[in-house]
């Protein structure tokens, strides 16, 4: 007779909740706290959560436009 031993390991996607299959295909992403499992069928969702693959580069940083010191003598004379 087989036997079959329990694994007492459990995920769930990051996403829905859902508990993930043993063997189920998985990928992992950072929400920017922490690194979760995500099944397949919520990767779109993650995505649009701005969510991050885990070891993907990091985009750059987005600078801000600094105004102009000539723009900024106008600001105070409006005042």
């Amino acid at each position: 007779m087989t036997q079959v031993a329990k694994i007492g390991v459990t995920r769930q996607c990051g996403v829905c909740g859902r508990t993930l299959l043993l063997g189920e295909q998985v990928e992992e992403y950072t929400n920017g706290v922490r690194r979760v499992s995500v099944c397949t069928l919520c990767l779109s969702e993650a995505a649009a959560r701005g969510w991050l693959r885990a070891g993907a580069p990091a985009p750059p940083p987005v600078e801000e436009d600094a105004p102009e010191e000539g723009e900024r003598r106008g600001w105070l004379r409006r005042r």
